[in-house]
């Protein structure tokens, strides 16, 4: 478990070091990295939210097909 765990943790501290080096070479310093982040962090919640409900509608539809035309025989 305590593996499993800091191998989480060093994915995530990774992660976050090669987005703001990716965001600092975009702006060109860490200030406007970090003014970055925060508004890609601020829009995080709504786009997932948008992105959950896409999905969601994606497989009603997926599940209505379904049930009008029923399952492919092989």
């Amino acid at each position: 478990m305590g593996r499993t765990l800091t191998a989480i943790l060093a994915f995530i501290c990774v992660a976050f070091l090669i987005v703001l080096g990716w965001f600092y070479y975009q702006e060109g310093s860490f200030e406007g990295a970090g003014a970055r982040m925060d508004a890609t962090i601020d829009d995080l919640p709504e786009e997932t939210s948008e992105f959950a409900n896409e999905v969601s509608e994606a497989a009603d539809e997926i599940s209505d097909e379904l049930d009008q035309d029923g399952l492919p025989e092989r």
